[in-house]
């Protein structure tokens, strides 16, 4: 109850602190973006003409300045306001592109000047672009810091993944911001539509930047899932890596599409069905992203969950079923546990001259002779562990069982012994692929526990991390569900805003 009161104590201040915030730089905002404003008249010809601005109110904007960059093109007017109130500007220049138009220009009793029929070209909001920036660089160092802490606290959490694939979201991003803010010239830079276009077109900027990557890891999926099928026959779950590989490439390809087929599915010739294109595909990419952000968030938590050793102090070590042959003895990928588990508690001995107890977990099988825990017990005492470090659980089917009845045979064990369960230090043994979703299973059981893990034929491994990225969004459904929900609502409110905002 206190830590969930901690949690909300800790939200409101971050909301508050987040309100504050934004409250600071918009009325800094305010006071770069009033009283002036930047007019760019695009040209033909790097040779500067003559340019002349008349107003038919001398009272509501001042021109100050008329300038001429030939490298991009364009007439610079500066102007600045007088008052509130609206005002038609006339040009007269030598180029015929440009000579007689007439802008209408508005001053609202805020100080902002803008051109009337679009209310986006608000100028001189490039320190924007430098704040979202500067605010990218602060959500990299956090993300960095909750990873640090979350692994030094419970690396076992779905939290992990979270916080992996946001980071790569939030770095790419945060490149693709920089190279915009740099390589762009002052008259793309120095509007607000610009600033929107730029913020919209992120997530379909990186799943092009990706695509390459994603055709890559595609190609590995398939020879890896046809040598999987040669070895170990064909089935629905090894076919996992086929799938996932066309589908980010179908959707990839897909999207890329949207942009010219849109007026297939949606008439973009009206004003809803020119909404409805706009979200459906920010929506596309957004979705796509989040894909992939979550598919290496749950990658490099396996791989870095795999690689972890767990400090020498344990009491206990759970070896974790997973079937075995016809005759009762091990399968390759069972023996790979049952000796990652052995040669932790050899290293453990030789280190810290503590022995271990064993905990073989498993239930029988309708087609299995034994159980799977006394096939892992055989195993062990075969290879002179005594009977009496060996604990048997021998009805699980899950891995969610098996944690939770080998934690119910852990404690009833320390009973017997007078032990205390506070001092208890438990690991447990599986396939390298499946450490990181068995601690997480084993945290939600109540067992405190670090995995160690086994290797496993490179071809199985691939398709493996494939079958537990979908385990893992399939056990965090919900959340996973809610997230989409957020990203709709997200793109929903950036369309209205710029039909409301007229960010053309």
């Amino acid at each position: 109850m206190r830590s969930k009161k901690n949690n909300i104590k800790k939200i409101i201040i971050f909301i508050i602190a987040f309100i504050l915030l934004i409250s600071v730089l918009a009325v800094v905002d305010y006071l770069v973006v009033r009283n002036r404003y930047t007019l760019y008249l695009r040209v033909d010809t790097d040779v500067p003409g003559k340019v002349d601005v008349t107003t038919d109110r001398d009272d509501i904007v001042k021109i100050t300045d008329i300038s001429f960059d030939g490298k991009n093109r364009y007439y610079i007017v500066n102007m600045v306001k007088l008052q509130p109130g609206r005002v038609f500007l006339t040009i007269d220049s030598t180029d015929p592109k440009i000579d007689g138009d007439v802008i209408d220009i508005t001053v609202n009793k805020l100080g902002i000047i803008y051109q009337t029929q679009y209310i986006s070209s608000i100028g001189n909001i490039n320190i924007v672009r430098i704040e979202i920036f500067l605010m990218l660089l602060a959500l990299i160092v956090y993300l960095i810091g909750s990873l640090v802490k979350v692994r030094h606290d419970n690396f076992y959490t779905y939290r992990t993944m979270y916080h992996i694939g946001s980071l790569l979201f939030v770095g790419e991003t945060c490149i693709i911001w920089l190279f915009n803010l740099v390589s762009r010239n002052v008259f793309y830079n120095d509007r607000v539509y610009s600033l929107y276009n730029d913020i919209v077109e992120v997530p379909t900027f990186f799943s092009l930047i990706a695509f390459p990557f994603i055709i890559i890891i595609s190609i590995i999926l398939f020879i890896s899932n046809i040598v999987l099928l040669i070895k170990e026959g064909r089935s629905i779950t090894n076919m996992f890596g086929i799938a996932l590989g066309i589908l980010l490439v179908g959707m990839t390809f897909f999207g890329i599409t949207i942009g010219s087929t849109s007026g297939i599915f949606f008439n973009t010739q009206s004003i809803i069905g020119n909404l409805m294109s706009s979200f459906f595909g920010m929506f596309f990419f957004s979705l796509l992203t989040y894909l992939e952000c979550i598919l290496v968030g749950s990658y490099v938590g396996t791989v870095i969950a795999q690689r972890h050793i767990p400090s020498f102090n344990k009491d206990y070590i759970i070896i974790l079923g997973c079937g075995i042959r016809e005759d009762g003895t091990l399968t390759p990928l069972l023996k790979g546990r049952a000796d990652r588990a052995m040669w932790f508690a050899e290293k453990q001995k030789s280190s810290k001259d503590k022995d271990i107890i064993y905990v073989a977990s498993g239930g029988q099988g309708e087609d299995e002779i034994i159980s799977e825990a006394q096939a892992i017990k055989n195993y062990l005492m075969e290879r002179d562990i005594p009977e009496d470090r060996i604990l048997l659980e021998d009805r699980s089917t899950t891995t969610y069982e098996n944690m939770k009845l080998s934690k119910e045979i852990i404690d009833k064990n320390i009973d017997e012994t007078e032990g205390t369960k506070e001092d208890i230090h438990v690991a447990f043994s599986t396939t390298g692929y499946h450490v990181f979703r068995s601690g997480n299973i084993a945290n939600s059981v109540g067992v405190q526990a670090v995995g160690v893990g086994s290797r496993t034929k490179w071809y199985f491994y691939i398709n493996a991390l494939i079958r537990e990225f979908i385990a893992n969004i399939v056990t965090e459904k919900k959340r996973h569900i809610k997230n989409v929900i957020l990203i709709a609502l997200g793109c929903l409110a950036i369309v209205l805003v710029r039909y409301m905002f007229k960010l053309v």
